[in-house]
């Protein structure tokens, strides 16, 4: 969903759920820099999309380390709750209601023993997403 050249949120879907097309010219421009990310070398392009503003003092904080995170890198949970001062379930938390999954990278973000949960669950589809995601920036995984 995009609103005044800003991605508000970005929904993960199913395989078999079929994608429209986008309208807006900005919106175009958007599942280009997303689709260059899923075909090609996994690249930095998606860092320049604009986003709608966190909604919190502490999300905005976690999003800015998240950008950070460099491609076939990850941090763990524990480690962004020490740099934040805060608890790892927090931000595992904060990761979980990510509105930008994938352009905001919370899949890098790992559990101390292995690869963690994403966007809510720890296992299925959407850990082998997760899982996918780290393998195509060149992150062997975990």
């Amino acid at each position: 969903m995009v609103t005044s050249g800003h991605v508000v949120r970005l929904d993960l879907l199913l395989p078999d759920i079929p994608l429209k097309r986008a309208q807006q010219p900005f919106a175009r421009d958007v599942a280009l820099a997303l689709n260059d990310y899923f075909t090609e070398a996994a690249s930095s392009c998606l860092k320049e999309i604009p986003l709608t503003p966190a909604k919190t003092v502490f999300s905005q904080r976690l999003r800015q380390i998240l950008l950070a995170i460099p491609l076939a890198s990850y941090r763990q949970y524990g480690h962004l709750a020490a740099e934040l001062a805060t608890s790892a379930r927090a931000i595992g938390t904060a990761c979980r209601h990510n509105p930008v999954p994938v352009i905001v990278p919370c899949h890098r973000v790992v559990s101390r023993q292995g690869l963690g949960g994403y966007v809510g669950k720890t296992g299925g589809i959407l850990i082998d997403f997760k899982r996918s995601l780290l393998r195509h920036e060149g992150q062997p995984c975990l």
